[in-house]
């Protein structure tokens, strides 16, 4: 289905009108702006890109930092359109104006609060969304391609019928911090929909273990059990190994996919890292099913197949000093809060998660514990939220001093707590409790 014959839009939009109509321009304050002086978009050169022409737009090269945009004439009827996102991918919007994508959505830009800023946007979409912006984590994309969200602060033009999100097939993406068992709670009537977006984007992909091929729940063809695809639209960004893993694990219902390893194709002799991939260029990995990606899981009885998984005993420690600085097992005197509002300690064996070399942050944790609080060098988070930590465990005071906090928060101020250096969905990164994790 293609929407270049629809009018749903304002009146005065072209299909290639945000291509068309859009200059970067570099301001005296460093800031990059928009302005609608192009007549084609050959008048423009890619060349400076960051990325590769075919995947990235100016849209992507706006969105990295202190985006601005510059303010045009008003044009009424105008909308945004957008998709929501999960961690796990796409979820089904609750304004869609096609019956064709339940994964598009659409606003008036009307309903949007001045000023507008990114962050005006974001509330409104969230809001209209159903989810309550004081209690959930949002970030918002200027395309679902976008390596990076835009900034808060940035002004948005959503009146001239040019700016992002004014036309449906260059949605914004609006993405959620919370997991999808989260969002069935908050969100009734979000489970996932086993349907495609009106013009899918196909990557392909096949399951392995390391005794060999698996079958997968979706299989496109018969005759071959491991051979799958998905529609590239519906990952959440940015496009990552982990969140394209983590999509996959949720299309296939197996958790533990998202803690495999995926190659770029059966022929590659090492795991992808977790760089942003282009997998919407068309030429990007898996965009063939002859040259699909590779995904295998990894089980725990895997160790006594592949050599380099087996862990050496002298890993485990055997006192509580060696527990903070080696992977295996640690005691950690955890702190709880009790119905009172006070706290008390218990000693808790945890099991820590695969840890990676220093500051590569390839090991998912799940959180159990909610931080809501948004201090600088700390991230926040709420119970299923998944983060990546590269499983060292470091000592950090807790330093409340400054900051206009609950008076809970202030008595454990001074205090040395085990943390971990981890990385949310949204790509920011910070300092977690270890306690708050498993």
């Amino acid at each position: 289905m293609s929407f270049h014959g629809l009018d749903a839009f304002c009146s005065s939009v072209h299909p290639n009108s945000v291509q068309n109509s859009l200059q970067v321009v570099q301001n005296s304050t460093t800031n990059i702006g928009f302005a609608s002086t192009l007549d084609s978009p050959s008048d423009a050169a890619v060349s400076d890109s960051p990325f590769n022409d075919t995947e990235s737009s100016f849209v992507d090269t706006a969105s990295l930092t202190h985006t601005s945009i510059e303010v045009g004439t008003l044009v009424d009827p105008c909308y945004l359109f957008f998709r929501v996102f999960d961690e796990d991918g796409a979820i089904p919007t609750k304004n869609p104006p096609y019956s064709g994508d339940p994964y598009l959505g659409r606003i008036e830009a009307k309903s949007v609060c001045p000023p507008h800023t990114v962050a005006s946007v974001r509330f409104r979409l969230a809001k209209a969304e159903g989810f309550d912006n004081r209690k959930t984590r949002s970030t918002l994309f200027l395309t679902i391609s976008s390596p990076s969200p835009m900034n808060d602060d940035g002004r948005v033009d959503i009146f001239s019928g040019n700016g992002p999100g004014a036309v449906p097939h260059e949605p914004l993406a609006l993405c959620i911090g919370l997991s999808r068992s989260n969002i069935n709670s908050l969100n009734e009537g979000g489970e996932f929909h086993d349907i495609l977006s009106a013009e899918p984007h196909y990557i392909y992909y096949r399951l392995y273990t390391y005794e060999g091929e698996i079958q997968t729940k979706h299989p496109i063809d018969s005759q071959d059990i491991s051979l799958a695809r998905i529609d590239a639209n519906l990952i959440t960004p940015p496009h990552t190994t982990n969140s394209v893993k983590r999509f996959i694990s949720r299309y296939e219902g197996d958790s533990a996919l998202a803690l495999g390893n995926l190659f770029d194709s059966v022929l590659s002799d090492h795991p992808m890292n977790n760089d942003y991939i282009s997998i919407l260029s068309g030429d990007g990995p898996g965009c063939r099913p002859e040259q699909p990606m590779a995904i295998v899981h990894i089980n725990d009885q895997d160790s006594d197949l592949v050599p380099h998984l087996q862990e050496n005993d002298s890993s485990v420690p055997t006192s509580q000093e060696e527990c903070l600085s080696k992977p295996g097992y640690y005691q950690l005197q955890n702190t709880f809060n009790t119905t009172d509002g006070s706290a008390e300690a218990e000693s808790v064996d945890r099991q820590l998660p695969r840890q990676c070399s220093e500051g590569d942050l390839c090991s998912s944790i799940r959180a159990q514990g909610r931080w809501l609080l948004d201090i600088p060098g700390w991230l926040t988070y709420i119970p299923g939220d998944i983060l990546y930590t590269d499983g060292i465990v470091k000592q950090e005071t807790f330093n409340a001093s400054g900051l206009d906090l609950p008076e809970f928060y202030n008595i454990h101020s001074g205090i040395s707590y085990p943390v971990y250096t981890a990385r949310n969905s949204s790509g920011h990164i910070g300092l977690v409790y270890v306690g708050y994790f498993n």
